[in-house]
C-alpha cells in the first residue's frame, strides 16, 4: 500500500530476531495531473507528491490524465534519440491517445496517435540533415505520415513582408 516500497520480505532468524528487508521504487519522472506534481517510477505508477520545486529538478515531466501509465513507451522511444530528448522539457498526453512534446525553447512537436517512433526518426533525419531543432519555430506538426507542417514564430511572421513571403513560396 505504500507507493514508494516495491517489496518487503519479512524474515524470522532464530532464535529472537526479525529481520526486514524493504526495496524502495526509484523515482524516474515527474507526472503534472489535474495541476498536481508527482513522482512516478519506470512503470507510470504514482509515487508520491513532489512537495518542493528543489526536490523535483531534473526529472522528466509528462503532463496530462492517464500520463503516467503511457510514458514508459515514450521514454522507450526517445532513448534512441538523445538530440530531441535533451531538447524535450515536457511531454504532454493530449486527448488520452497522442503526444506532444514541448522543447525548451518553448516550441510544440504534436506527434501522431500511431506512428510515434517514426516520427521521432523522421524528426532526428530533419535534425541531422536541416538542423530543424536549432531554428524558430512555435509548432511543429508529424501527425500525418509524410508530411510535415511547420509553424513559424509570431515574432518571425511580423519580420516577413508579403512580398518576401511570395518569393518564398516560390522558392520552395
Amino acid at each position: 500500500e505504500l507507493p514508494w516500497v516495491e517489496s518487503v520480505v519479512v524474515r524470522r532468524l532464530w532464535p529472537d530476531q526479525i529481520q526486514i528487508l524493504i526495496t524502495p521504487r526509484a523515482a524516474t519522472a515527474l507526472w503534472q495531473d489535474q495541476g498536481k506534481l508527482s513522482f512516478m517510477d519506470g512503470t507510470g505508477r504514482k509515487l508520491g507528491e513532489a512537495k518542493n520545486t528543489k526536490s523535483a529538478k531534473g526529472y522528466a515531466l509528462v503532463v496530462g490524465a492517464n500520463a503516467g501509465p503511457q510514458a514508459p513507451a515514450l521514454f522507450e522511444a526517445l532513448r534512441a534519440y538523445p538530440t530531441i530528448a535533451e531538447r524535450t522539457s515536457a511531454a504532454m498526453w493530449i486527448g488520452d491517445r497522442r503526444w506532444t512534446l514541448r522543447l525548451k525553447s518553448g516550441a510544440d512537436i504534436l506527434l501522431p496517435e500511431t506512428g510515434m517512433v517514426e516520427a521521432l526518426a523522421q524528426l532526428h533525419a530533419l535534425q541531422a540533415s536541416h538542423q530543424i531543432l536549432d531554428r524558430e519555430f512555435s509548432r511543429l506538426d508529424l501527425r500525418t505520415s509524410g508530411t510535415l507542417i511547420l509553424r513559424p514564430t509570431p515574432e518571425r511572421l511580423s519580420v516577413t513582408k508579403p512580398q518576401d513571403a511570395a518569393k518564398s513560396a516560390q522558392r520552395v
